[in-house]
């Protein structure tokens, strides 16, 4: 194994992924880490301000050290201290994406590396909702889903929402990680099972509840499914209504299986000049989408569980659809850094990713 870690930023799609998988794969194996080019292939390359609070608490987590970072820094150096600190306050002062942020923190504690067996991170402030970033609501019902069956307790408890520009949320992360990684579980995820249950939660503005927009959501998703899903035992939908700083519509659904497995149907957003029904109409059809094909993890968890996975060193097999950019730069990450890859074999419809 390489004494000091070291990447190029601008390999792959170049984006803020590969910090919040090196960095977090870093301290699982308390190495120090260089990354050079940091978002060399955005339009503004350079750590942004949520960049830096995710930087900025694993160097509270380990009580590490970095370089002089600040926002726009293309080059970081990040040393993970030996220390564990088993509760944090994190502040985001703008909409920053609490769902991104959980990224960097799982993937940091898969291996411990403390006597702590729970860690609780306060996050005061970002946004739940917002553009090129998973909804909060999928990322507890979908990602930490799968964490969970793989013996990874995560959680996320949002007490209050918040919305792009102005964030203002408030929700707190528990993980619960296993002191020795053969204590988690392997997986043979290569079939479904049978549908049991549709679930879509509909985040909504509180100014809105006046047009009924979230219940205008929820009508148009149940005319535009077809009667084998419409069906109250399967289909669960959930109008909410917030009191947040900025006005919004973040909108995540799922679908579960008699396996455990449950496949997202990917974060929806409203937008201006976009009806609620024309919203619905959108959702129905991904939810056809999913339920029609027969991979067992959706594209956008699928990068999110590869470093858990490779780390972990547990068999493991499952079937997606597409390898995302995101997938392919992670498993770029996760060659450089453990020297080794995970088996891809392509079947008709989908992908076989299975343990080397």
């Amino acid at each position: 194994m390489i004494k000091t870690i070291e990447l190029d930023g601008s390999i792959g799609e170049g984006g803020g992924s590969i910090l919040r998988v090196a960095a977090g794969l870093a301290c699982c194996l308390q190495k120090p880490l260089v990354i050079n080019n940091i978002r060399a292939n955005r339009k503004q390359p350079g750590l942004k301000l949520q960049h830096l609070v995710g930087i900025n608490s694993l160097k509270e987590l380990t009580m590490g050290t970095t370089s002089p970072i600040s926002v726009g820094t293309t080059e970081l150096h990040f040393k993970p201290g030996s220390e564990r600190n088993p509760e944090l306050n994190i502040y985001i002062r703008t909409a920053g994406s609490v769902g991104l942020l959980t990224q960097t923190l799982q993937n940091a504690l898969i291996i411990p590396n403390a006597p702590h067996s729970q860690y609780i991170f306060r996050i005061h402030g970002g946004g739940t909702y917002g553009l090129g970033a998973p909804g909060t609501s999928y990322i507890e019902n979908v990602v930490f889903h799968i964490f969970r069956l793989l013996g990874y307790e995560c959680n996320l408890i949002v007490k209050k929402q918040g919305f792009y520009p102005k964030g203002g949320a408030q929700s707190t992360v528990i993980i619960k990680p296993k002191s020795n990684i053969k204590d988690y579980k392997s997986i043979n995820w290569q079939s479904r099972g049978e549908l049991q249950g549709i679930y879509v939660m509909i985040h909504v503005h509180e100014n809105l509840r006046k047009a009924n927009v979230a219940e205008r959501i929820r009508d148009a998703i149940r005319n535009f499914l077809p009667s084998s899903i419409n069906d109250d035992n399967i289909l669960h939908l959930e109008p909410l209504y917030h009191s947040t700083l900025s006005i919004g519509v973040g909108i995540d659904g799922w679908l579960k299986y008699s396996s455990g497995i449950r496949i997202g149907i990917g974060t929806i957003l409203g937008k201006r000049g976009i009806s609620s029904e024309k919203l619905g109409k959108k959702i129905a059809q991904e939810i056809q989408k999913v339920s029609n094909a027969s991979y067992t993890i959706d594209p956008h968890a699928a990068d999110q569980i590869l470093p858990f996975l490779m780390l972990a060193k547990r068999d493991f097999s499952f079937t997606t659809p597409e390898l995302t950019s995101h997938f392919r730069t992670n498993m770029k990450i996760i060659e450089t850094i453990l020297n080794s890859r995970p088996k891809i074999s392509q079947l008709a419809h989908n992908f076989l990713i299975a343990n080397p």
